[in-house]
């Protein structure tokens, strides 16, 4: 879930895909919004920067990581052009503080 509690993400393994979910706290009814390929292969895990300003997700069988800008305003993604980083058989994403 973003930070803002506005939107939640979800990743489709079979799919290659990001699903992008706005919420209303009130009702907890949920809309997609965004379908985002990820630019890699089964994406094992997602992940938001503490901030969510940006969006990591690992393709498990593609052995990448890829980078998506978050819009703060609409939860959307924008894949960032040569984000894709070779890692092998990433698995999941972790954040950690400096």
């Amino acid at each position: 879930m973003h930070p803002s509690g506005r939107f939640v993400y979800f990743s489709n393994r079979g799919q290659d895909t990001v699903t992008v979910f706005r919420t209303d706290p009130a009702t907890a009814a949920a809309e997609v919004i965004q379908v985002q390929p990820v630019r890699g292969a089964f994406p094992r895990n997602i992940n938001l920067a503490p901030g969510g300003e940006w969006l990591l997700a690992a393709g498990a069988d593609s052995n990448t990581v890829s980078v998506h800008k978050v819009n703060p305003q609409t939860g959307e993604l924008t894949y960032q052009l040569r984000s894709v980083i070779n890692v092998p058989a990433p698995i999941c994403i972790v954040f950690v503080a400096r």
